[in-house]
């Protein structure tokens, strides 16, 4: 590794968007670029990330804490470190399909839904990434 990437990893928010399951894989450039269009929050223990229902505009990576997944009132999952949400709403352009609350104090990388679509436009194997995950949580709904 050059000292160039050996840098950009060095950036605390690179270091975080590397551990994102969905960016396996991306050079330290792509980290970098990332990073400079997300917002880093850090949202309180019972904080609703998405509502079922609601319109999406958001797309949330996990840096730390778990954030706990409902349907229709029923917990499915959690999800944690490296993991995100937020994809369907998104790229359907409908309503979220889940309720997504914050079970700890948690930090999320924040992409507004513009940013989204220019990262799968730039980065076309993450959309193929994201639609198997898509695919995987339909399943298990």
């Amino acid at each position: 590794m050059g000292a160039a990437n050996r840098r950009l990893m060095a950036d605390p928010a690179v270091t975080s968007l590397a551990r994102v399951s969905l960016f396996d894989g991306l050079s330290a450039p792509d980290l970098a670029a990332i990073a400079k269009v997300v917002e880093l929050r850090i949202v309180p223990a019972g904080a609703i990330l998405t509502k079922q229902g609601e319109p999406g505009d958001e797309f949330y990576m996990i840096s730390d804490g778990v954030v706990e997944i409902s349907v229709d009132g029923h917990e499915i999952r959690h999800l944690g470190r490296g993991d995100y949400l937020g994809e369907i709403a998104l790229l359907s352009g409908g309503p979220r399909t889940a309720t997504a609350v914050a079970s700890q104090p948690t930090e999320v990388f924040v992409l507004p839904e513009a940013s989204f679509t220019s990262l799968l436009l730039r980065q076309p194997r993450l959309e193929d990434r994201i639609l198997t995950t898509v695919a995987d949580r339909m399943r298990y709904h």
